[in-house]
């Protein structure tokens, strides 16, 4: 993780074995950025079942465009990436995909667009 451990929130979930082994999801974000989640939830009385910290929350990183142009932002882990299509600072669709080389995700993106 980008941050000292020490201000890490994170949590797992055991997903399904295979071949014989144990197969696990972790995830992290910066503790403050749950605890701001939490905040406004409090402030209106809700209380969450779960919260998801996804790519779709990185949008605010680009905040120094012109709103009025679009964007694709993409987050590739090994075979499988992330696709999100912003218009401003609207998204209009995300979508996981698996793209085995480079040339395979550039294909994508332009179907998409």
């Amino acid at each position: 993780v980008p941050f000292p451990a020490e201000e890490a929130a994170f949590d797992f979930a055991l997903l399904r074995a295979a071949g014989g082994a144990q197969r696990v999801l972790v995830a992290a974000t910066e503790r403050r950025t749950v605890e701001r989640a939490l905040t406004v939830l409090q402030e209106v009385r809700v209380r969450p079942a779960s919260i998801t910290i996804a790519a779709h929350d990185l949008v605010v990183l680009l905040e120094r465009r012109p709103r009025a142009e679009r964007a694709v932002w993409i987050h590739r882990v090994g075979d499988v990436a992330d696709v999100l299509m912003l218009d401003g600072n609207a998204l209009v669709a995300s979508r996981s995909i698996a793209v085995p080389d480079a040339s395979a995700l550039v294909a994508e993106v332009r179907g998409s667009l």
